[in-house]
């Protein structure tokens, strides 16, 4: 389960998990999400996200398949395209 809400500190807090290690990504640079190839590319349909650490890409890639099963992009790009999916405008977002 790659979302987690921490409560440790007595608030809230979402967390994404290293689908691989287990351990929180702290940062949104030192991540990754994955999601898998069906043929030529991406093409249409829907797939599971899957989220790494960029020091755990590799191993995460080889064990399912290898690298060529697999697309994957920054985890700092994902909240934009979520925000969009979900109709969040800018102004929403800065509230």
């Amino acid at each position: 389960m790659p979302v987690k809400i921490d409560t440790a500190d007595g608030f809230l807090t979402p967390l994404i998990v290293c689908d691989e290690c287990g351990e929180p990504i702290r940062d949104a640079r030192d991540g990754n999400y994955h999601w898998q190839a069906d043929g030529d590319g991406p093409g249409p349909g829907r797939r599971f996200a899957f989220f790494t650490h960029k020091a755990c890409c590799d191993a995460f890639e080889r064990g399912r398949g290898g690298a060529a099963a697999w697309y994957a992009m920054e985890l700092s790009d994902l909240l934009p395209r979520l925000a969009a999916s979900l109709r969040l405008g800018l102004a929403a977002m800065s509230e």
